[in-house]
């Protein structure tokens, strides 16, 4: 969605590889925080991306891939032209993300469908990788 970052700026791993924070850079400024956290004692999956503008945000919520019924959320914060702010959840589609890729990954494999993401995209994922793993080693916290 955004494109592959310019730089991997800082990578910090603590409680024992349980949690992970990476600051991206990206060519035209931006900065992107990820953070996985992994709670072995709870049993609850939760994933957000929240995206900020200078007079809007967009919070993407994705409820786990394992149970039936909960669906994706959007939620955009603004300001109108008139400096009123604004709250929407607009309508997400019944079908899970989760389960739409894999019904997308049956059809590749059963069908011969085309991949979403292609072999030179992986590789970009892979570089990325790679790029995080020796920011890491690198010290750069």
């Amino acid at each position: 969605m955004l494109g592959s970052p310019s730089e991997v700026v800082s990578v910090e791993i603590w409680a024992d590889g349980r949690g992970v924070s990476i600051v991206f850079a990206y060519p035209n400024g931006a900065r992107c925080i990820a953070t996985w956290v992994d709670l072995p004692d709870l049993w609850d999956f939760k994933e957000t991306l929240e995206i900020y503008g200078d007079d809007k945000r967009v919070l993407v919520s994705y409820p786990t891939g394992f149970s039936r019924g909960i669906l994706s959320e959007v939620t955009i914060h603004g300001i109108d032209a008139d400096g009123v702010t604004y709250n929407k959840q607009p309508a997400v589609e019944w079908e899970s993300a989760f389960v739409r890729e894999l019904r997308h990954f049956h059809e590749c494999i059963t069908e011969g469908t085309a991949c979403y993401t292609s072999l030179a995209s992986a590789r970009h994922d892979i570089a990325l990788i790679i790029d995080i793993v020796r920011c890491y080693v690198a010290g750069k916290r």
